[in-house]
């Protein structure tokens, strides 16, 4: 360790082994190998600027701007890109013209307001934050987005290298010198000459609160407060080294590395000292910070630690973040992306080639059945244990299905057997099933149970209905019997079975009848092998021959619409398995990678041909050990009590966190302060705490989102004291000064005018010199004051229960029932919300209800919907619809079916009949 270096500046999150490395190139997406200047936009926007024309990426698709689609575009060699600090984008191409990049996404070229021509600049930087200035001969034009705000005369002024513009500050530096510019006067600086050479390309470069003047020959530090030269962060090396970049790494100590073309140094208050293996540092930026750890950039590679995990064929040019990523452009290798691979993959001997897995929520364990290994379950702790017909009582090492019952029992289904049931670690053939004659091959690859405890099996040959240890083949009321069954769901809760079939497509089971769905479609899929259900009357369906589906179900189960997504919105064609949503996105398992499409979009496509954006595959290149996944049978997927999803996959299980792929909005409780002043760290809000300060001002507030490694910090808006809505900067930070009163209010939101704000009161006073700094939360929701939780000053934030202080913990069953009764008018609440809700797995929600009430829970909460219902057409003027969607129906149909059933009359009878009684 160097004298007085007092942190580690690169210390990775993980090793590289966890980082996917992919090139985009000449050879897929783009048009070029050759770009000059890469930019990651606030709003995570990819420009890259190349010989071809300027590439923007935003996450999913590629655009080139070029002199073909560009109008007012003069030439396809884009030089640099410029970004104000209020998102506006400026281009500038190598003939030195500048255009403004319009919300339109069309260049508009910048025009000299004097004889109307396009402006041929000799420089271009921002101005004081929010406007960019462009010097052409000896006359600066200041513009805030398309607009020419300002026009300052330089005479006198030669080649001028730099401009530096803040609060009311302007500094130039010129081959002759540096300058002040005031009241439209100039006044000369004086410098160490023998440091800086203004022969050679020189720039200002920001450094925290100072300025650096940095030349090919050495580097001088501008104290902009004291308006003075500091002699203490000189740098000057030998001739044959050039400096590149100066950069602070501490947020509170005096430590800067230096980029030269000789490698990397580290400057403190000891001295300056080499750093790193690499031989050669890039111009601009060459440390940067993702969520998987800081990355040192040189022209020769690329560090994360002392690990080398990238050595270029041709030297590196450029590099940017989105915050997640890191990109990167290369002399001819095109562009390319490391990214932290957030795929997990339990995989080997134990794990491999899994066709069903399940998760036992109250063990905190999953279970895995493969095609050849037998039953695995991995543990809490990530241990595995295989159960294999050697091992165990396991009658097949071939699993095809598993379901998990009720009341925690794991349902095992193999290849030529009969289901088999463990209980802890003890395998049994399942009571009256081994026995059991089936018609020709004996494996049930669909099981479902319903709240009365009926089991359902679906098999090749047949569904079999098991009641009191009694399994038959079931026939309905016309004498019909179903095929081909893979997979038993039930979305409303028992009415009605959706069965999934491999030779009928979808069929649904209602009132001792089958519905043969699919074959009344426009697309006749036979094979489909997944349901999701959007509401009951619209279904996904992930089918084998013709990929995704949408069925809008019309009167008794007829198809009053269908939409097929394959190639055309850019999904595979065939071979879907599973589907799973999350927060708006389905996830896809298939034989050709996994699927990830906004559900949004794909409404769009399938409502106003819009087309998708949002759709990505991954495959083995982003981080998949196979890209073939399976299915077919009962549960090859499911999204866990964490928020994590697993599928199964043909090299074991595959486990990833859906947040890391999708940008989500900041919520009001993931705010929390950093520090405040002097270095002073705190965790959370402290509650109780007093935190003192040494001086009264000026404080700086350091905040962020709560997760801090999704970097979504850029994305929060703050106001002090109900002032204008300011956007934060990429370090969260906030300067309260002598013009803030003793009491602060700073309100945290998504957006301004968001009905969701987070606010901090801040008290300061003096004590004997001392600032002591009071801090507590609230929340504002739909303009109603309310508590939205209390984040404890602990090593762990902790969410806001039920309970209260003083007040007696309320029972599970109290409990459930709270959530029941709060949300059951919420058409979205089932048994995964109230799960989520109560803080309780599903089979012990399960289990603690069937304790307390003999009616079913999926009764109850049809019973309230149904009386609340009642309630509202009793006593109000509403429509069928509108009561439907009041009492927790996401639909008119699935209501008045329902209603009917309980009641023996449709809604509109009961109106009528109300009517004519009144």
């Amino acid at each position: 360790m160097f004298p007085g270096f007092y942190t580690v500046a690169f210390q990775p999150e993980h090793g590289s082994e966890n980082f996917i490395i992919k090139n985009y190139s000449r050879s897929n997406v783009l048009p070029t190998n050759t770009w000059t200047d890469i930019h990651v936009s606030n709003d995570g926007i990819l420009f890259i600027a190349g010989i071809e024309g300027l590439m923007v990426h935003d996450g999913f698709n590629w655009d080139l701007l070029s002199v073909d689609t560009q109008q007012e575009l003069l030439t396809n060699r884009i030089h640099s890109i410029l970004e104000t600090t209020d998102g506006h984008i400026y281009v500038q191409d190598q003939a030195n013209h500048v255009y403004y990049f319009n919300n339109r996404h069309k260049l508009e070229v910048l025009l000299n307001p004097e004889n109307g021509l396009p402006l041929e600049i000799s420089n271009a930087g921002i101005w004081g934050g929010e406007r960019i200035y462009m010097v052409e001969k000896d006359q600066i034009f200041v513009f805030r987005g398309a607009m020419l705000e300002e026009e300052l005369a330089l005479e006198g002024i030669s080649e001028i290298w730099d401009v530096y513009k803040n609060k009311g500050q302007v500094l130039l530096l010129t081959t002759t010198g540096m300058y002040t510019y005031e009241n439209g006067e100039l006044n000369p600086l004086k410098f160490d000459n023998e440091v800086i050479n203004l022969n050679t390309f020189s720039r200002f470069e920001v450094v925290k609160e100072d300025l650096r003047i940095i030349s090919s020959s050495g580097s001088l530090c501008y104290k902009l407060k004291e308006k003075q030269f500091c002699e203490k962060h000189k740098i000057k090396f030998s001739e044959d080294i050039e400096i590149l970049n100066v950069k602070s790494v501490s947020r509170y100590l005096e430590e800067y590395l230096i980029s030269t073309s000789g490698g990397f140094y580290v400057q403190n208050d000891s001295g300056i000292y080499p750093y790193s293996d690499s031989k050669k540092g890039i111009r601009f930026e060459s440390e940067m910070t993702t969520t998987s750890g800081s990355f040192l950039v040189g022209a020769d590679g690329i560090w994360i630690g002392d690990d080398k995990m990238f050595t270029p064929e041709y030297e590196i040019v450029d590099v940017a973040t989105d915050g997640e990523s890191l990109w990167f452009t290369t002399a001819q290798n095109g562009l390319y992306k490391i990214a932290g691979n957030y795929f997990s993959h339990y995989s080997g001997k134990e794990v491999r080639n899994s066709y069903a897995i399940v998760e036992d929520e109250e063990h905190s364990t999953i279970w895995i059945g493969s095609f050849d290994e037998g039953l695995s379950k991995i543990n809490a702790d990530g241990t595995i244990k295989t159960f294999t017909t050697s091992n165990s009582k396991l009658n097949t090492n071939t699993i095809r299905s598993l379901y998990i019952k009720r009341d925690g029992t794991l349902l095992v289904s193999g290849w030529g057997y009969a289901p088999m049931e463990l209980r802890g670690d003890e395998l049994a053939p399942v009571p009256g099933l081994e026995n059991f004659t089936w018609l020709t091959t004996n494996v049930a690859e669909g099981m479902y149970e319903e709240e009365n405890g009926t089991l359902w099996f679906g098999t090749l040959d047949g569904l079999i209905r098991y009641e009191e240890e009694l399994p038959s083949y079931y026939k309905d009321k016309n004498g019909n019997s179903i095929e081909g069954v893979t997979k038993i769901l039930s979305p409303d809760n028992d009415q009605s079975l959706f069965l999934c079939t491999i030779r009928n497509g979808i069929v649904i089971l209602d009132e001792d009848e089958f519905h043969f769905v699919s074959k009344k479609g426009e697309r006749f899929s036979q094979n489909v092998r997944d349901i999701y259900f959007q509401s009951p009357d619209t279904l996904w369906a992930a089918t084998y021959d013709y990929g995704l589906i949408r069925y809008i179900l019309g009167e008794n189960y007829s198809i009053a619409r269908s939409t097929t997504f394959g190639k055309e919105v850019g999904l595979p064609s065939s071979g879907f398995h599973r589907i799973i949503e999350d927060e708006g996105q389905l996830w896809i398992s298939s034989n050709d990678g996994l699927i990830m499409a906004s559900l949004e979009e794909l409404i769009d496509w399938a409502e106003k041909k819009v087309m998708p954006s949002g759709i990505r595959v991954f495959k083995e290149e982003d981080g998949l050990e196979n890209n073939e996944f399976n299915g077919g049978a009962q549960n090859t997927g499911f999204k866990s009590a964490d928020g994590t999803i697993w599928f199964a996959n043909q090299s074991g299980a595959v486990n990833f966190n859906p947040d890391k792929f999708t940008k989500k909005k900041v919520q009001p409780e993931s705010f929390y302060i950093r520090s405040i002043s002097n270095g002073i760290e705190v965790q959370e809000f402290p509650v109780a705490d007093t935190i003192e300060t040494d001086n009264r001002y000026p404080v700086e507030i350091a905040y962020a989102h709560i997760n801090i490694t999704d970097n979504n910090t850029p994305g929060i808006w703050y106001q002090i004291n109900n002032a204008n809505w300011i956007k934060s900067n990429k370090t969260g930070t906030i300067q309260l000064s002598e013009e803030h009163s003793e009491f602060s209010t700073i309100n945290f939101a998504n957006a301004p005018g968001d009905e969701t704000i987070y606010t901090l009161h801040l008290r300061h006073f003096n004590t004997g010199g001392r600032v002591p700094f009071y801090l507590f939360i609230t929340a504002m929701i739909l303009g109603v004051a309310g508590l939205l939780g209390y984040l404890a000053y602990s090593s762990k934030i902790r969410k806001i229960g039920t309970e209260h202080e003083g007040e007696e913990p309320k029972s599970d069953f109290d409990t459930i029932e709270l959530v029941i009764n709060e949300n059951f008018t919420n058409e979205n609440f089932n048994l995964e919300m109230l799960s989520r809700k109560t803080g309780m797995s599903r089979s012990k929600v399960y289990r603690v209800w069937k304790e307390k009430r003999e009616e079913s829970l999926n009764d109850s909460i049809l019973a309230k919907r149904l009386s609340y219902a009642i309630e509202i057409l009793t006593c109000e003027d509403c429509n069928i619809t509108e009561t439907a969607h009041r009492s927790g129906f996401s639909s008119q149909s699935y209501f008045s079916k329902v209603f009917k059933k309980y009641y023996g009359m449709s809604p509109s009878a009961y109106v009528k009949k109300r009517e004519e009684d009144s």
